[in-house]
């Protein structure tokens, strides 16, 4: 008898400081609590009690038969399909446009299924890891067997091309990520208690503590194994069972999304240069209002006009104009202009048969290229020849997105008819003699060297006169300019060379010494 009165008093004690909720618990449902004997008693002295039953049956078996004919199925497909994943940049490589297509695939078919055991879901997340790292694997290089238990526990070959830095930065973000949208979704999620996963690991660690912390070592390697972690209590606890099919779904597809997210900026470098802003030696970084200057490449045949171009742009005759180029090296040339901001235009020597290394290179660094050519030649090879191997720089690695182009069609002035030069003109509507070459010359080149026309803009640089067009061409740039950011970003996104490799290693060497110091005093 003293036991349940030592409980109660235990009980009463406890909840003692909670006296003013319970309080706030007992007297908001107590008017209902009391209006309901009270009306049931009305009811029955006039002669309406069973008229109540019956209209509570009425009322829920109503509901449930609309459902069951034809509003839960309509129901059922909304809930399926509203979870989609976000659009890409348009200007994306081709590796992140393939990953995006292969996650909506799989995010429009996760089901309720994924999410009934943490095998059910590691393997929800490995189809997604996988199908994001083979997009983004360039060709020629292996792919790797995904079943092989060798490979970090499913994840395929292409799938682990990445830093110890870098993943531990993306499972922050994901982690982030999936707590701010599964609580935004299922506000329930906030309370689902873990202590069954809790229990498993505590009972592991009493008997296998050696394999535990081999386990916690490989789980820094293996990216998916913090997902998996956190995602195994939701798997495992009844909260999530009393979730209808639908939501499971939902939950199935918004881990498949978040997860598939992380991994595409992981693959697409995001991750590497924040890993960067950690290191000590990393320059302060700039303000973010400040860019930095965008890099233009005029690149195009001999003798097409490109250094009357590019004084013309600059304002001040800074290029020797003449049939031989003084020098075959790369100029720069700091411009800023209003429109863009600041610029580097860069002069490449005219292209010959074959595009040379250095030539490659260059083009490689760039951010836009204009494709200069003149508007009253036909021959076209070369220019052919060099657009070939500027595009086959990036064709090949899914990671990369083309260098923008801008065909630059100059010498406008000399189409037919030659003796004619009055300004302005109006090259895509005019119906003057000079307008309607100018409109064909436009056209035929940008057709010949697979250039859009809503990217190829037509220049006149004459001896004696005035620039024409410029406007026109800034304005063209100015269109291609989201573009070339993106590209501007892409190349400082790109993995670091050797050099760069030799120098952390060996910055690294004094850091590891005084870590192993301090493991041998203890």
């Amino acid at each position: 008898m003293k036991k349940p009165l030592n409980g109660l008093k235990q009980t009463a004690h406890s909840l003692r400081p909670y006296w003013r909720e319970l309080l706030v618990i007992v007297l908001v449902p107590a008017p209902f609590v009391l209006v309901l004997p009270l009306g049931l008693a009305f009811l029955w002295q006039q002669g309406w009690f069973w008229y109540w039953p019956i209209s509570l049956v009425a009322l829920t078996l109503i509901p449930l038969v609309l459902v069951r004919h034809g509003w839960g199925g309509r129901a059922r497909e909304v809930r399926a399909h509203e979870i989609r994943v976000a659009p890409g940049d348009p200007h994306a490589a081709p590796g992140e446009q393939q990953a995006r297509a292969a996650l909506e695939q799989i995010v429009a078919g996760a089901t309720a299924e994924d999410l009934q055991t943490a095998e059910r879901i590691r393997d929800l997340l490995l189809r997604t890891v996988n199908a994001v790292a083979i997009a983004y694997t360039p060709e020629g290089e292996p792919v790797g067997d995904p079943a092989n238990e060798q490979l970090a526990s499913g994840l395929s070959k292409a799938a682990l091309r990445f830093t110890l830095a870098e993943v531990l930065l993306m499972n922050e973000e994901l982690a982030r990520a999936l707590r701010e949208t599964l609580t935004r979704n299922f506000p329930v999620m906030r309370h689902i208690k873990v202590d069954l996963m809790l229990d498993v690991y505590q009972t592991s660690t009493s008997t296998m503590p050696p394999l535990l912390g081999l386990a916690r070592a490989l789980r820094w390697v293996n990216p998916l194994s913090a997902v998996l972690y956190e995602v195994r209590g939701l798997a495992v606890s009844k909260a999530v069972d009393v979730l209808g099919a639908a939501a499971k779904a939902r939950v199935a597809a918004i881990l498949a999304r978040e997860v598939g997210e992380v991994f595409i900026r992981l693959y697409a470098g995001h991750y590497r240069r924040r890993a960067d802003e950690l290191l000590a030696t990393t320059p302060p970084a700039k303000s973010p209002q400040a860019s930095a200057p965008l890099t233009i490449v005029l690149a195009g045949q001999r003798n097409v006009g490109k250094s009357s171009l590019l004084n013309a742009l600059l304002g001040v005759a800074q290029v020797p104009i003449g049939v031989t180029r003084p020098s075959e090296a790369f100029a720069h040339y700091q411009l800023e202009q209003p429109r863009i901001g600041d610029l580097v235009l860069v002069d490449s020597p005219g292209l010959e048969q074959t595009p040379r290394e250095s030539w490659l290179k260059q083009v490689r660094e760039s951010d836009l290229i204009l494709w200069v050519t003149a508007a009253n030649r036909a021959d076209r090879a070369a220019d052919q020849r060099g657009l070939a191997a500027l595009r086959a720089l990036t064709a090949s690695d899914p990671r990369l997105s083309a260098i923008p182009l801008v065909l630059v069609a100059t010498q406008a002035d000399r189409l037919d008819p030659p003796l004619e030069w009055s300004p302005p003109y109006e090259p895509s509507a005019g119906e003057r003699p000079k307008e309607v070459s100018m409109r064909a010359a436009l056209e035929a080149a940008a057709q010949a060297l697979s250039i859009p026309t809503a990217r190829s803009v037509l220049v006149a640089v004459p001896p004696d006169e005035p620039p024409w067009n410029l406007d026109g061409l800034w304005t063209t740039i100015a269109a291609v300019l989201p573009a070339a950011r993106h590209k501007q970003l892409e190349r400082g996104l790109s993995e670091e060379g050797w050099f760069k490799r030799v120098v952390d290693g060996v910055r690294t060497v004094p850091g590891a010494l005084r870590q192993v110091g301090a493991l041998m005093k203890r």
